[in-house]
This record gives structure tokens, C-alpha cells and sequence, in this order.
């Protein structure tokens, strides 16, 4: 077998440590190559507060699985996120779920209001019934004229759901910022159950959602300016402005929404230095965003300019620069809500093109790109 063969053949069953080195002689057995390769863990490592139980006995994935479970057939999938998000076996823990009375199986009657349109109706018209009316009225129809038992033998009937006892309802009450966190959780770790709970602790006066949230985000926000991160200072504010807009504050999730896009043409990154005038620009998304949010309140170009302008003189001097000035930055926001994205990678050229190159780095602390330098 030859060194490329038995490679192959040992990956075919590789082992989970982190690296694994395969050494073998060649032919002529004067020469030893070392090959490494890696291998990824089958579960990454798991946040320690996913591992600790709560003071009820359940792990935080099991409460999350609690909520997700609820209302969905006993033969369904579990995501993989239970596994590799919170390290819980979903099958192992809804068994615990259901032994320690947070779920049971529905009863056939129970069992109804999950059922499409046509079940209900087929289950009727196979017993000679009528079939006509609304969902709710097929429901009425079938609980007169059957008995659970008699239900229980429809072919109709043979899949069964989890619902929650009395029980598994306090959960939600006890620990009511678990599932928000979990259903609106941040990709970059901001937001997610494990810091809700964490600030939870911290906090004995019940925070709400919202408070949880916003101070999580808020505290990132200052985090990431102090320590010049302007592009993860620029997520934070999406963040926030989603948040809002969750809220229905939508007067406020504009603000955020035209920081972060003030933010994006300043010329400012990850670091003391200024970007590429190629990569300064603003994402569609955040277009979408903030032509919704005008429409939303109605807002005209006048009354849009003026909030502008507010946000601008309350965000600048938070930053060490901003390649545009005020007008120059307001313009090209116009031409980027009217697709007029020419008008704005000319802006940011010219303006490039006027930096005194020789006095940027001692006057704001800043360097610029190395192509520029």
C-alpha cells in the first residue's frame, strides 16, 4: 500500500483529537514524512453556564427544549443546536421532560386543534358527518359525536403531541428570559441565554427582556469604541436598532439605523487605521431598514435631514475621525436610499484624494492604508 492510499484509509476513520500525526516509511525506508492533519471536535466546547444546572434541576438547553418541543408531533427531529449550542442529548432530556411531569402526550381530543383542515375533515366524512364550517367548528363537530377512545383508533389520530402540564408553564414564568434570549440571540455572543442568565444573576430586581438586552448590547457598544473596534462599535448598533424595531420603537431604531451608516463611510475599522476607499461603503440591508423605517413614520426628506443632522452631532464625537463632513455624508446617504451608489464611491475618492497624507497619522492617531501611505 502506498503512503497516499494508506492516508486515505486511515482518514475513513479518523479519531476526535484535536490533531493527529501519521508517520510512515517510504519505500525505500531512508526517507520519514510527518503528515498532520485536523480534525474537528464532533461538539465543540460548551459555554460552562449550559453545564450548570438551574435551581429547579433543568439545564438551560432543557428549557429551550421545553418551549421548542411544545405542540410538535412525539417523532420529531431535534435541531442540532441542542447538541452542539448547549450540549444537551434533546432525546435523553425531553425523556427527563416527560418523567419529571414538564410534558406529556397529548390526549386524542387534545390532539385536534394541531390537525390540518382536511384530517378533520376526512375523519367527518369517513363517519358519514357533515364537513362543512371552520376549523373551529369541525373541532366542536367531532368532540360531540366521539369518544377519546373512539378517537384514538382513527388512523388520522395515530401521531400524538407534546404539550406542556401546568408545570412546564411555570418554567416559563420562573425563567422568562431564557426563550426571548434564545429566539433573539446575537451571532457574535452578546445577547444570548447563557449572558441573560449570567445578568440575571448579577440582578435581583427582575430585569425585563427589554433591560436585559439593551444593557448586555450597551455595554459591548462602549466596549468596542474604547477599544477602537469601530466596525464591532457599527454591529452593536445594528443590534440595537433590531431591537427596537422588535419593540416597535421605530423613531429610535432610525437613529441606530443612520449611526450605523454614518459610521460605515467614516473610513473607520477594526483598529487605528482607516480603510481602503474600495471597502467603504454601506450593506442593503441597512437601505431596507431605513427606507422601512421612513415609510413606517411617514417621514419626508426635510424632516429625514433634520434627524440626520441630530445624529450626526450626537455620534461624531464619539469617533476619532470621519472622512466626510456633515453635508458630504448627508448627500451620499440620499443617493444610497435612491441606488445612486456611483454618486457615493465618487464622493469617497475625491475625498481620499484631498488627505494631507504627510499629517493624518500625528493629527488623528490614525494610519491610513498602506497603498495610501
Amino acid at each position: 500500500m502506498g503512503l497516499i492510499d494508506w492516508i486515505k484509509q486511515k482518514l475513513k476513520t479518523p479519531t476526535y483529537s484535536q490533531k493527529s500525526t501519521i508517520q510512515n516509511n517510504c519505500e525505500n525506508q531512508e526517507s520519514l514524512f510527518k503528515i498532520e492533519f485536523s480534525i474537528d471536535r464532533s461538539i465543540p466546547e460548551i459555554n460552562k453556564i449550559y453545564t450548570k444546572k438551574l435551581d429547579i434541576g433543568l439545564l438551560p438547553g432543557e428549557i429551550v427544549l421545553l418551549d421548542w418541543i411544545n405542540g410538535k408531533e412525539a417523532d420529531s427531529s431535534f435541531p442540532q443546536y441542542f447538541r452542539y449550542d448547549y450540549g444537551i442529548d434533546a432525546e435523553t432530556s425531553m425523556k427527563k421532560l416527560v418523567y419529571e411531569d414538564y410534558l406529556r402526550l397529548s390526549t386524542p381530543m387534545e390532539s385536534l386543534k394541531y390537525m390540518k383542515v382536511d384530517s378533520l375533515k376526512q375523519i367527518l366524512r369517513d363517519n358519514s358527518l357533515k364537513v362543512s364550517g371552520n376549523k373551529q367548528e369541525l373541532i366542536d363537530r367531532i368532540i360531540a359525536n366521539f369518544t377519546e377512545s373512539e378517537l384514538d383508533n382513527f388512523s388520522k389520530m395515530r401521531t400524538r403531541r407534546y404539550i406542556l402540564t401546568n408545570k412546564g408553564k411555570e418554567v416559563f414564568n420562573t425563567y422568562y428570559y431564557i426563550i426571548p434570549a434564545h429566539r433573539y440571540s446575537s451571532k457574535d455572543g452578546i445577547y444570548n441565554v447563557a449572558t441573560a442568565i449570567d445578568f440575571v444573576s448579577k440582578h435581583n430586581n427582575y430585569p425585563t427582556n427589554h433591560e436585559i438586552a439593551w444593557s448586555l448590547f450597551t455595554e459591548a457598544e462602549e466596549n468596542n469604541r474604547v477599544s477602537h473596534k469601530y466596525g464591532l462599535f457599527r454591529n452593536v448598533k445594528l443590534h440595537k436598532a433590531v431591537h427596537l424595531q422588535r419593540q416597535n420603537n421605530i423613531e429610535h431604531a432610525l437613529n441606530h439605523c443612520l449611526e450605523v451608516f454614518i459610521i460605515d463611510l467614516s473610513g473607520l475599522g477594526n483598529g487605528l487605521y482607516l480603510n481602503s476607499p474600495s471597502l467603504i461603503n454601506s450593506a442593503p440591508a441597512i437601505k431596507s431598514y431605513i427606507n422601512s423605517y421612513i415609510e413606517t413614520l411617514d417621514m419626508n426628506e426635510e424632516i429625514l435631514k433634520k434627524k440626520f443632522s441630530k445624529v450626526w452631532d450626537s455620534l461624531t464625537p464619539q469617533l476619532p475621525f470621519h472622512l466626510l463632513d456633515k453635508n458630504s455624508c448627508l448627500n451620499c446617504l440620499l443617493a444610497f436610499l435612491n441606488d445612486n451608489e456611483e454618486y457615493i464611491e465618487k464622493e469617497i475618492e475625491s475625498t481620499f484624494d484631498r488627505i494631507d497624507k504627510k499629517t493624518f497619522t500625528k493629527k488623528y492617531n490614525l494610519r491610513l492604508p498602506h497603498n495610501l501611505d
